[in-house]
């Protein structure tokens, strides 16, 4: 037997979750994930310093997910077509292509920060992306000898958003 057929739920292991609104029923598990960089624009000023723009730039992150993983493929293909213009009619691209979207980041340690035995849980940190929408999918390669050919192949899903923003947490 397989040890994948062993291990069962990998959000223990991977330590995030990313939700997509309006698939909220959804719990994608990606396998990797780019860094997402949240950067304000630059202006030189004309003696060379440097102050922010006071915009954040837009971002492009690269995700990758099970192909086989019906539900988790099946959200993407849905968004992605959403993107497109399919020149058949006047519809055009559907105005809820931009999707919200919600990082979760599980904690590794129990407790406060000044406190790491009190037995209690953390709650998880969250990013939010806004104004996100898919502009590329990658098919895996035809390569059927791959991981011995048990099936396991990745879907590579480009992902872009308007804004992120790592949600606050006061203590």
């Amino acid at each position: 037997m397989k040890k994948r057929a062993l291990e069962g739920n990998i959000l223990p292991k991977a330590k995030q979750r990313l939700l997509i609104d309006g698939y909220s029923a959804t719990e994608i598990i990606h396998i990797t994930r780019d860094v997402i960089e949240m950067s304000l624009g630059v202006i030189e000023l004309p003696d060379q310093t440097k102050v922010p723009g006071g915009r954040k730039r837009a971002i492009e992150f690269t995700t990758t997910l099970q192909f086989a993983r019906n539900n988790d493929r099946e959200v993407y293909l849905d968004w992605f077509n959403k993107c497109i213009d399919s020149g058949r009619d006047d519809s055009g691209i559907q105005p809820d292509y931009k999707r919200n979207a919600t990082i979760i980041y599980h904690r590794l340690f129990r407790g406060s920060p000044g406190n790491y035995n009190t037995g209690s849980d953390l709650p998880p940190v969250r990013a939010r992306l806004y104004g996100c929408w898919p502009s590329s999918l990658k098919l895996p390669d035809g390569d059927i000898n791959a991981d011995e050919g048990d099936g396991d192949c990745m879907l590579e899903v480009t992902l872009q958003a308007d804004d992120a923003e790592l949600e606050s947490q006061k203590i």
